[in-house]
């Protein structure tokens, strides 16, 4: 990592803020979109369209979600998660169950309470519809 590229950063934010404080900021508008591409009772697969599509879905009342995107490789990257601890969609469980049927004795999926997902450099190799259908297992 290049220490310059961070301060660079720093620098920049702190440029935009002293804009912002000085009433001359400017704002720009996120971009929300996402599509729901499969799901079950309680959650939602979405695939986000947009830089920002999952604050979208939060937006439209999805509070428990995995969401897909596919990778260069072919393979999969997954997020699942729910907005809050309150909300009864069982992270740890959903995640195990996708590990179980990842079967990679290398890479596993993780997660906290609240969020998880797949292996970060190995990705998976389950399709979508293969993890809606172990994610609707998982929470019988």
């Amino acid at each position: 990592r290049n220490a310059g590229d961070f301060v660079g950063i720093v620098t920049d934010v702190e440029q935009r803020m002293r804009e912002y404080v000085a009433g001359r900021g400017k704002r720009i508008a996120l971009d929300v979109r996402y599509a729901r591409i499969d799901g079950g009772a309680g959650w939602s697969m979405i695939r986000e369209d947009g830089e920002n599509g999952r604050m979208g879905a939060f937006a439209d009342g999805i509070a428990a979600y995995v969401i897909c995107r596919e990778r260069s490789d072919g393979k999969f990257a997954y997020t699942v998660g729910r907005i809050s601890q309150f909300i009864p969609f069982d992270v740890p469980a959903v995640i195990a169950a996708l590990d179980a049927a990842e079967g990679n004795g290398l890479a596993h999926w993780g997660c906290g309470n609240t969020i998880g997902g797949s292996p970060r450099s190995a990705g998976s190799r389950l399709s979508p519809d293969e993890v809606a259908v172990i994610v609707n297992g998982a929470l019988l």
